[in-house]
């Protein structure tokens, strides 16, 4: 005889929770990335990063880092035999400018970016040598 129990087990609550959990989890890890708006502490991370690895791999060739445009999209490329983008924040161009590097040295020069919506500017200014830059407002 069976007796009538109300609601679920605890093994029936584990396997529908861990379900779940799976089901959201594989939704938020394959979500598109997008450029992000106005986080320009990522986009001196994600910019300092290609910088050191152009500085590695410019020991046999020249690397070039100049602004770029695609569609929407405005982005500071870095030339090299894999070529790979930084994002600009949203509203962010690059107005002039381009760093070289050769053998592992950065050239020193700045490149300046300009805001598309207001009359604003930022300059990235590279220091000679190891790839270390400044975001500076002039």
């Amino acid at each position: 005889m069976k007796s009538k129990r109300s609601g679920f087990t605890m093994i029936e609550v584990l396997i529908t929770a861990m379900l779940t959990f799976l089901i959201l989890s594989t939704f938020a890890y394959f979500k598109p990335s997008t450029p992000t708006k106005q986080n320009w502490a990522n986009f001196r991370r994600e910019l300092q990063f290609e910088v050191d690895r152009a500085r590695n791999l410019s020991q046999t060739s020249q690397v070039l880092i100049e602004g770029c445009e695609q569609k929407d999209n405005r982005a500071i490329m870095i030339q090299n035999r894999m070529k790979s983008m930084v994002y600009l924040p949203e509203g962010w161009a690059v107005y002039y400018g381009a760093i070289s590097v050769h053998s592992g040295w950065v050239q020193p020069g700045t490149i300046t970016l300009k805001n598309l919506k207001k009359k604003e500017f930022k300059e990235l200014v590279f220091s000679m040598g190891w790839g270390d830059f400044d975001l500076r407002t002039p």
